[in-house]
């Protein structure tokens, strides 16, 4: 018989709610188990994804840490999962069952399960109670303070801007050269226009510069940017 996701639903939470690593933590939403709250918030959840269909279930176990940070993404840039909520910032990390975490929750990567009936369902989640105990906690145990969550969250972007990160951390001037670095070096003509939007509402680009690179051509592209490296910051006069 088909398994249903509720099946799995109590199947994963038999074995995380009595773990005494877990012990205070309070259920948030269906699937989501998350822990006292503070600079560094833990959590651990069940995710279903989409393409599931009635006859087998795709899930996969995340755990989380999110971390204050009122700067909304540059979302050209974004790690592929919500990683932006409430004003807290998300890393977060998936389990390969009996053999680690990845970032990347797919087939390839052995994070995504397919569960069929329950006796699957039964499977996995006795060994999902090992996997806790191998990979999930000393994973959460690096969560140690903001600063290392986002260390490792940028490192976890593959090559991406992470201009809010900059931002938050360094400033905007910070933030504009790292832009501009990026640019410098672009050899595509992509669409551009969100990035360019953020960096005018985060004071990296005033309008007038956005408008310029959004109509400059590839071949154009190093000397306009030389030209805005000695520009003054928007909404700063020059002297």
């Amino acid at each position: 018989m088909p398994i249903d996701l509720k099946t799995i639903e109590r199947h994963f939470f038999d074995v995380v709610r009595p773990h005494p690593a877990f012990a205070g933590w309070k259920k948030k939403k269906a699937r989501t188990l998350t822990g006292p709250a503070s600079d560094t918030q833990l959590g651990i959840e069940l995710i279903r994804f989409r393409n599931s269909f009635e006859s087998a279930q795709l899930i996969a176990v995340a755990a989380f840490c999110s971390v204050p940070f009122t700067i909304r993404p540059d979302r050209t840039h974004l790690l592929t999962r919500d990683d932006w909520a409430k004003d807290r910032l998300f890393w977060r990390t998936y389990l390969m069952p009996e053999t680690g975490m990845t970032a990347q929750p797919t087939f390839g990567s052995g994070a995504v399960v397919l569960l069929r009936d329950e006796s699957e369902a039964l499977a996995w989640s006795t060994s999902l109670a090992d996997d806790i105990d191998a990979f999930v906690l000393p994973w959460l145990d690096t969560c140690t303070s903001v600063d290392a969550v986002l260390d490792a969250y940028t490192s976890e972007s593959e090559g991406g801007l992470n201009l809010h990160v900059t931002l938050w951390r360094h400033g905007a001037q910070a933030a504009r050269t790292q832009l501009l670095d990026y640019l410098q070096t672009w050899q595509q003509q992509p669409p551009l226009d969100l990035l360019f939007e953020w960096s005018v509402e985060y004071g990296l680009l005033s309008g007038q510069e956005a408008e310029q690179l959004a109509r400059v051509q590839i071949p154009k592209i190093p000397p306009l940017v030389a030209e805005l490296r000695n520009a003054p910051m928007p909404g700063h006069a020059g002297t």
